[in-house]
């Protein structure tokens, strides 16, 4: 992850230099940052002639438990330190054709090795969702109000999810029996009701609907962590061959592969603009 997340910082970086103007911000990690924010002198940003920020958060959905809870601190610590610091957030890119374009090039590759593609998401609990609701009555918990397009549906995470599976799916020229959406990572022991369906529920039914050859795509990360790996190219892997599956291809991300690298970079930096 620190590997991918520096191949980021340069690629993103790089397009600044290519496509921005003259002086450009230096992309930093971060761990990186919190150097300048927290130092104890308190002169760290001052001294560098930094006045303004620009914070990614590398989360391509928005969800209360990652962009917003980052947002949050961010702001929390600049307050107490920097007030006068003028904090810019990049929105989430989960629709930008770019980004979904890296995406579906990642997954292109293995689409005759499954006869569908699941895409697993990362977890929340319902009360997240709820929560979130800017509106307050938008989420309904099907499909129906996931893909709409307002101003409550693209701050849920559900919402979000869906829109990047769908483009996904459109721009592999999938047909809606092709994918199917699934949610991981659960915690019942934080709260009994998370998003559903449960990837590791449908991994085990699958074979029992004569799905023997499945392909898994997790797109709440732009780089594939050790949570993704261990629980669904390991534990998930095992379940679905011992439920009847033939045959289970992790489509990973590989954000250092420079093509698709400068894809997201891009996506991040039009959305910054």
């Amino acid at each position: 992850m620190n590997n991918e997340t520096k191949f980021f910082i340069e690629s993103v970086d790089g397009v600044m230099s290519f496509v921005g103007p003259k002086g450009s911000p230096q992309p930093v990690t971060e761990v990186e940052m919190s150097r300048y924010l927290v130092s104890p002198d308190g002169d760290e940003l001052s001294s560098e002639n930094i006045d303004e920020i620009e914070v990614i958060s590398l989360y391509p959905q928005h969800a209360m438990s990652t962009t917003l809870s980052t947002a949050l601190e961010v702001k929390r610590v600049v307050n107490k330190y920097y007030p006068e610091l003028k904090l810019n957030f990049v929105e989430p890119f989960y629709d930008h054709p770019d980004y979904i374009k890296a995406l579906s090039e990642s997954i292109k590759p293995h689409l005759k090795k499954f006869d569908k593609l699941i895409f697993s998401y990362h977890g929340i609990p319902m009360r997240h969702i709820k929560k979130s609701d800017v509106i307050g009555s938008h989420c309904e918990g099907r499909k129906s109000c996931c893909s709409s397009d307002n101003e409550a549906a693209h701050k849920c995470y559900r919402s979000n999810c869906y829109h990047t599976s769908k483009l996904t799916a459109d721009y592999l020229n999938l047909n809606s029996n092709d994918w199917m959406m699934t949610f991981q990572s659960r915690v019942s022991i934080i709260s009994p009701d998370w998003l559903k369906p449960y990837t590791d529920k449908e991994l085990n039914k699958l074979p029992s609907e004569n799905i023997n050859r499945v392909g898994v795509a997790c797109p709440s990360f732009i780089a594939d962590c050790l949570e993704t790996l261990e629980e669904i190219n390991i534990r998930g892997r095992e379940d679905f061959l011992e439920a009847g599956g033939t045959s289970f291809t992790l489509s990973l991300i590989h954000i250092s592969e420079p093509t698709r690298l400068r894809r997201i970079s891009y996506a991040v930096f039009c959305l910054k603009k």
